[in-house]
């Protein structure tokens, strides 16, 4: 595939279910596409609900696979040493697309790193539209929880294989046609289903209160200064940050050297224009300073 400067459109939302899509999901190195790779991609082909198609290949990156990454996807350092780089990988997914939209869970992290690698290597953002079965299950269930796990949970969809791109592709094919059946049963129209609401900010540390008991000093969030930016799904800035100061964490209102976990609000994309938050974590990142950057999903997860 040649660089190319014609195609300067990226892909936008769809809300509605289709007849053809390819389900895409990315296994990489970390969070942030501005300092993390991408290690596992996969794609799935389907028409009117049967497969037609698959691309599937580990990617060799620059840096090596941290333990945590291995205990997490079982993809090792040795298992990709003679895997194609992101630069050769890339055009066979390309092709494999053909320009049909891309479904995936929390899509803006996928697309993301995407967006990120065609722009690096192809001079273009990634131009498919695209899917995503979290923002559907947001606007359907809106008090539930809406991680892959969740959703394979609520239409007990199985897990085998969690963590791999293939596996979390299948998974979240399922996961949509649930959804889609969901639709067709109760006679809902997606695209005229009310938004669900979003908390902003409304923040003032100084109303924190301090834990009554006596905090673990194990928890992973323990003594870690946590930052939130973007609109909330399900509570405030300040009800958020609050169970995290109940967790033994530190309450920021900025991005400073003192932070270390950076908390992606739902309605923030790494697709969409970034916040000035967002801009000075990931410039950090690139300078080495530990800064992590999460999505209110994972926060959730350790509280």
């Amino acid at each position: 595939m040649e660089k190319s400067r014609s195609i300067r459109r990226a892909g936008k939302y769809i809300e509605d279910f289709l007849e053809e899509y390819v389900v895409l999901d990315l296994e990489t190195t970390g969070l942030s596409p501005v300092t993390h790779e991408i290690i596992e991609i996969g794609a799935i082909a389907f028409r009117g609900g049967v497969q037609t198609g698959e691309y599937c290949t580990l990617v060799r990156p620059k840096t090596r696979i941290s333990g945590f990454i291995t205990n997490l996807t079982g993809i090792s350092n040795d298992m990709v040493r003679f895997s194609p780089t992101i630069e050769e990988a890339l055009p066979g997914l390309h092709g494999f697309l053909d320009g049909r939209p891309v479904l995936a869970h929390n899509a803006s992290f996928d697309l993301g790193f995407l967006n990120a690698a065609y722009e690096r290597h192809f001079g273009m953002p990634f131009p498919n539209d695209y899917l995503d079965t979290m923002r559907i299950s947001r606007k359907l269930y809106p008090t539930a929880r809406h991680r892959l796990q969740d959703l394979t949970e609520r239409f007990g969809i199985e897990r085998d294989g969690a963590h791999r791109s293939m596996a979390d592709c299948i998974m979240t094919q399922r996961a949509y046609e649930c959804m889609r059946e969901h639709c067709r049963r109760n006679g809902i129209e997606l695209k005229k289903k009310p938004k669900p609401n979003r908390f902003g900010s409304g923040l003032n540390l100084k109303e924190l209160k301090r834990p009554e008991n006596e905090v673990d000093k194990n928890h992973p969030l323990y003594g870690r200064c946590i930052c939130i930016t973007g609109a909330l799904l399900r509570e405030t800035r300040q009800e958020l940050l609050q169970k995290v100061v109940n967790v033994g964490g530190v309450a920021v209102d900025s991005v400073t050297k003192k932070t270390e976990i950076l908390v992606l609000g739902s309605k923030e994309e790494w697709t969409a224009r970034k916040s000035s938050k967002v801009l000075k974590a990931e410039k950090m990142m690139s300078e080495g300073h530990p800064i992590r950057i999460m999505s209110e999903e994972e926060l959730y997860r350790f509280l």
